[in-house]
């Protein structure tokens, strides 16, 4: 277990920022031209640097990777490429009902409070096409807990054995925490069906596997469908 950091911690400025790029890219970046195809389309929402191209994943399908507004200077090379849709998640998407087959999210859940990640999960439900396929990950708060206790008793790691929650609740700005049942939960009552414990690299819809291999020890994969 590494020792505490203050790596990501809030501030008046940082927030101010957020909102503002928001704000812009709401206004003048978000794009209304269509993305889709007449063919099976899949959204990869909140790609960051994992942005998966129609020829890497097999090609015969749309892949549409989405992601905060984060390339807004024009003349600046920047480290990951561009993503199709840039958009503010907290907001109504700027897409029709019924569009993808299927939807990818990775560790994206936990970066909003939970009645903002329960209002993305109703978006994600809305444009999904029926019999569509979410399939999303997120940081095992199991996992965390297990390993807590485990270092708890280890004269040697329990003085930082609290860092497995800090990690959990602070770390990249996380706003709330996940486990199956929860997750579980919020899926059904927004009308999910099939709801279901999935595991890294297999699903029920191989065009949806995108998961990161460095995130799999962590992580919970869940998967449920929109009924027909």
């Amino acid at each position: 277990m590494q020792q505490p950091t203050q790596e990501y911690k809030f501030t008046l400025k940082g927030i101010l920022k957020f909102e503002l790029i928001s704000l812009y890219g709401r206004i003048f970046l978000q794009s209304r031209k269509s993305h889709f195809t007449n063919g099976k389309n899949y959204l990869n929402l909140g790609c960051g640097g994992n942005v998966i191209s129609n020829e890497a994943a097999g090609g015969g399908h749309n892949i549409i990777n989405a992601d905060f507004f984060s390339h807004l200077k024009p003349y600046k090379n920047y480290s990951t490429p561009k993503p199709q849709w840039q958009l503010d998640m907290r907001y109504p998407f700027k897409c029709p009902n019924d569009v993808f087959d299927g939807v990818f999210t990775e560790h994206v859940l936990e970066h909003f409070y939970i009645d903002d990640a329960r209002a993305l999960l109703k978006e994600i439900y809305r444009i999904l096409k029926p019999n569509g396929t979410l399939r999303l990950s997120v940081p095992d708060l199991g996992f965390r807990i297990q390993e807590y206790l485990k270092d708890k008793q280890n004269d040697s790691t329990k003085a930082y054995a609290s860092e497995h929650i800090r990690k959990l609740t602070q770390e990249y700005l996380h706003l709330s925490v996940w486990d199956y049942e929860r997750l579980y939960y919020e899926c059904e009552r927004i009308g999910f069906v099939d709801i279901a414990l999935s595991q890294f690299g297999n699903g029920r819809d191989k065009n949806l596997i995108f998961d990161l291999k460095e995130r799999e020890y962590e992580t919970l994969y869940v998967e449920a469908s929109k009924p027909s």
